[in-house]
């Protein structure tokens, strides 16, 4: 699998659903199809994506509760950027972490 963050985030943003939202923190669960990806064994792979986005705070991967926690600034990611990353089109996500990739900073 390639190192390149918007191929990884194709293959996890399927296995990803947002279970708990407040502007500043999200906690995500783990879909146990991730494991059959070839990413699977990789259990900070879902970390490295999110931290490589520009506004990341801290994110917690807790494999035991098949979730993830991100903190982020809701001033530099507006809430609605989660439901585009997980739940919007291919198309859409990807554009969306190339743009947040290059504002990194």
């Amino acid at each position: 699998m390639s190192a390149d963050p918007t191929r990884r985030l194709g293959v996890l943003r399927r296995h990803l659903s947002i279970v708990h939202h407040v502007p500043g923190r999200l906690r995500l669960r783990v879909g146990a199809g991730i494991l059959a990806t070839p990413i699977g064994v990789e259990r900070e792979a879902a970390s490295a994506w999110l931290q490589a986005i520009g506004g990341i705070r801290s994110v917690r991967v807790n494999a035991l509760a098949a979730s993830v926690i991100v903190h982020y600034d809701p001033h530099r990611l507006a809430p609605a950027t989660w439901e585009t990353l997980l739940e919007g089109t291919d198309e859409e996500a990807a554009a969306l972490v190339g743009f947040l990739m290059s504002a990194r900073s």
